[in-house]
């Protein structure tokens, strides 16, 4: 039997600190608790606050800004591998095993591109390098999402996030956890599926729904619960 965790999200917006959330979220009971990176976050800070606390520094959302850029070549895209790689050896540092991140950012292109995968290999052979699992996320532009699924099919360091306001938002209702967890691929390690439960959105019976897709599996691999808002 695997047993779930469940994670919530630090965010800026709260109009807390990042620590005093961090405290709080220990105190009302969570398992543990992700963060966004940027150049000027206190990812060493935490980590040692988390460790204090005795709770989960569970992963890290990596910037997606650039994410369009990744399935260019020239300057953009060197800028984008470079940010994420930066975000990865962060997590490494500071013993942060999964980097959350987007397949693309957008809505105007739908045509994945050979530069993209030789860009996206650069992050994912580092990741395997540094031990830091890379979890894809849901957003929109799913062509890109199945892309990397596919070229990395075999890579034990790729593996997949699954939000579900994601899903309701730009999925359409596409059983993607079908396509990228929950059992697919039983002949290729896999990081653990996280899935992301947005709980400002309507909707709680698709998260429900979600949740018991992957329990009913019978996986002995662990799940983490990420609960966003």
């Amino acid at each position: 039997m695997w047993k779930a965790r469940l994670c919530l999200g630090t965010d800026a917006d709260f109009g807390i600190p990042i620590e005093e959330q961090i405290r709080l979220f220990r105190q009302v009971g969570f398992d543990g608790f992700f963060t966004e990176w940027s150049e000027a976050a206190d990812i060493s800070g935490w980590r040692r606050l988390a460790d204090s606390l005795h709770i989960t520094y569970q992963s890290v959302h990596a910037p997606f800004g650039r994410a369009d850029a990744l399935w260019q070549e020239g300057t953009a895209a060197e800028c984008a591998v470079e940010e994420l790689l930066a975000c990865l050896k962060d997590c490494a540092k500071n013993e942060i095993p999964i980097m959350v991140m987007h397949a693309f950012i957008g809505f105007g292109q739908h045509t994945p591109t050979a530069a993209g995968i030789e860009n996206f290999k650069k992050i994912a052979d580092a990741a395997d390098r540094l031990g830091v699992k890379i979890a894809l996320e849901n957003t929109e532009g799913e062509e890109y999402l199945a892309a990397l699924m596919e070229a990395f099919r075999g890579y034990e360091q790729v593996g997949f996030c699954w939000d579900s306001g994601h899903e309701m938002c730009y999925n359409h209702a596409q059983d993607l956890l079908a396509a990228y967890g929950c059992g697919a691929d039983k002949d290729a390690a896999r990081v653990p599926v996280l899935l992301r439960l947005r709980t400002s959105h309507r909707g709680r019976r698709r998260i429900h729904a979600g949740y018991r897709r992957v329990r009913d599996t019978g996986s002995s691999g662990r799940r983490v619960l990420r609960a966003g808002v």
